[in-house]
Order: structure tokens, then C-alpha cells, then sequence
């Protein structure tokens, strides 16, 4: 009698320790699944944020040089057109990059403000409606919540 106690005794001790185990083991995935979402979310934001601003330092160099229609290389200061030429390349690498990781909403939106500040006869009311609407977005995907409704802010014409 005292050996099948024994064995039950072990066997209850093996059974519980395989239970601690796979909870542990359950544990841990969680933990990676929650360190693995933060993580993306982290460099979702940097993404995004790197965008939001190439995107509006690309409209400042932009008004800066003013319209480009009708004039000479030779016109353009040489330091105002390579900050624009900067400007112009690293908003077109941070609206591609942002264009792999975020929603549809959100690429479009980008597309929307980047589209807006190239126009030849920049609409500064447009371009400011592109980029309060942009961030908008992007908050959104991150589970922000604001206060303006993006409805009031159409992607087309």
C-alpha cells in the first residue's frame, strides 16, 4: 500500500510540475507576444514621426525657394536648391517607408500631403489640411484617441 501511495505521491508531484511548466511556458509567450507588440508599435511611431516631419521640412525648403515655373538653374541660390533636393529625397524615402508598415488610411494620407506640397502652385490651405489630417491618422492606428473627426478631412478631391 505505502509503495502505490508513493507512486501516486510522485506522479501527482510529476503532473503538477508539468502544469507549472506549461503555464510558465504560456507565460512567457505572452510576455514575448506584449514585448514583441510593443516593440512595433514603438518603431511604428518613430516611422511615423520621421515622416510628419520630412514631410514638413520638405514644405518649408519648399516655400522657401518659391515656385520653380519659369525660372534658371542659375537663379536658384545653390544652398536653397540642395536643401530642397535633400528635403524632397528624404520625404520621398520616409512616405516609401511608411508606406510598408501603415494602414491604407494612414499611406493615403501621407500620399495626400506629400501630393499637395509638390503642387506647382503650392495651396497653403491645402497643405495645412494635409498635415492636421495626417497626424490625425497615424494617432488613430495607434490607438490614440482625438478630438477632431478625420471625416472632416477627405483624402480626394
Amino acid at each position: 500500500m505505502t509503495g502505490a501511495t508513493a507512486v501516486a505521491g510522485i506522479l501527482g508531484t510529476l503532473w503538477q510540475a508539468n502544469r507549472a511548466r506549461e503555464a510558465e511556458a504560456s507565460n512567457l509567450d505572452k510576455t514575448l507576444h506584449a514585448e514583441a507588440s510593443k516593440a512595433k508599435i514603438a518603431e511604428k511611431r518613430r516611422i511615423y514621426a520621421q515622416c510628419f516631419t520630412t514631410l514638413h521640412v520638405l514644405y518649408r525648403t519648399k516655400l522657401e525657394m518659391g515656385p520653380i515655373s519659369g525660372r534658371s538653374r542659375k537663379s536658384t541660390n545653390s544652398d536653397t536648391l540642395a536643401a530642397y533636393t535633400e528635403a524632397l529625397l528624404r520625404a520621398i524615402t520616409a512616405t516609401t517607408e511608411l508606406g510598408l508598415i501603415a494602414p491604407s488610411e494612414v499611406a493615403n494620407r501621407a500620399g495626400v500631403a506629400f501630393r499637395q506640397i509638390m503642387q506647382e502652385n503650392l495651396d497653403k490651405d491645402a497643405v495645412s489640411r494635409a498635415l492636421i489630417a495626417l497626424p490625425m491618422a497615424m494617432r488613430n492606428d495607434l490607438g490614440e484617441k482625438d478630438i477632431a473627426n478625420l471625416a472632416a478631412f477627405p483624402t480626394g478631391p
